[in-house]
């Protein structure tokens, strides 16, 4: 029995070794097919002539969505338990986006959210909840930001990309369903008819988890609340700082034109075929800003930009985890030693 638990692990470790594999080879194969095909020289000067004021206001409404993130993270938290400081929590965020950016899994950083800001509450599965609940609201912001613009576009100067659209819908077709599927009581009965045998402690955490969940998506006030706080998150740190970030480069786009194209490359780059969406964004910023007349060596230039600032931030994030202090001692409500990851 406990040779066969060693086989199962060791196949366990083996199939996720080969799939990071088969994700890291993805991202280099893009990236080298795009450096074969484009010229590197021109996305160097690009790059180099970048106007750096304009870059630095990109930066400052990145910093600002991250204050709002903390903000809609923390009155998901209220629902469960007494949530950690700002501070911690800001601290907290940033530590996510650097597991995010540099672990090969973009949902690495969401677990080390939660595991480090389980503080307060007497379950694991609370955290987590709370985590999930506020992912799930960015997406659907996301996805509401990106059909809305769409139309904008499309009433306004008569722009309509049937590709883009169809990708439009059904990220917001996804939102939906997921949130009607949680918002029943269906996922409660059928976990319940399998929690037998060796499943039942499993699927009884998962039940759990739902069941937090539910009760975040019932609350129609909290979801007032951070859903608009989420479409600001996704206008003035993200959408906005790229539109700064292609101005500071000098490509000429249509500002309402971000607010269609990022929120399809952010969810696209989500999609777990490549190491952190590299390679994948890339191509996603080629082939959905050249619908408006951007050559490929600028769209390059400007997923590189974009991708500049998320690391600089995930950097801070490094500077936190790495020394507890910065964010642990300047909240008075953690002032003990930092948790275990």
């Amino acid at each position: 029995m406990k040779m066969g638990h060693l086989l199962a692990r060791k196949d366990t470790t083996t199939g996720k070794t080969v799939i990071q594999i088969l994700r890291f080879a993805i991202s280099a194969g893009l990236i080298g097919l795009l450096f074969h095909i484009v010229d590197i020289e021109k996305i160097w000067a690009q790059i180099t002539g970048v106007h750096v004021p304009l870059f630095a206001l990109a930066c400052c409404l990145f910093l600002i969505g991250q204050v709002l993130s903390v903000v809609r993270w923390r009155w998901v938290i209220c629902k469960h338990q007494d949530p950690p400081g700002v501070w911690y929590l800001n601290g907290v965020l940033h530590i996510g986006l650097f597991f995010n950016l540099f672990l090969p899994s973009t949902v690495g950083g969401d677990v080390i959210r939660a595991e480090l800001s389980k503080t307060g509450t007497a379950r694991r599965s609370d955290a987590y909840a709370a985590v999930m609940y506020d992912q799930l609201i960015a997406f659907l912001s996301v996805a509401a930001i990106g059909v809305a613009a769409l139309g904008f576009g499309y009433v306004t100067i008569g722009w309509f990309e049937p590709a883009i659209a169809v990708a439009a819908f059904a990220f917001a077709a996804v939102g939906a369903v997921a949130w009607v599927a949680l918002s029943s009581d269906h996922c409660k009965i059928l976990l319940r008819m399998f929690a037998r045998g060796p499943l039942e402690k499993i699927l009884t955490h998962v039940d759990r988890l739902l069941a937090l969940l539910r009760c975040c998506v019932k609350d129609n006030g909290l979801f007032l609340r951070t859903f608009t706080i989420s479409v600001l998150v996704q206008v003035i740190g993200v959408n906005l700082v790229v539109a700064c970030l292609a101005m500071s480069l000098s490509i000429d786009v249509p500002i309402w034109f971000h607010f269609i194209a990022v929120p399809i490359i952010t969810i696209v780059t989500l999609v777990p075929i490549s190491i952190n969406g590299f390679g994948v964004r890339e191509v996603s910023f080629i082939l959905i800003y050249e619908n408006v007349g951007v050559a490929a060596d600028a769209a390059i230039a400007l997923s590189f930009a974009w991708t500049a600032v998320l690391i600089l931030f995930s950097l801070f994030g490094g500077l936190f985890f790495q020394f507890p202090a910065l964010y642990r001692g300047l909240d008075p409500s953690h002032s003990g030693p930092p948790e275990k990851v």
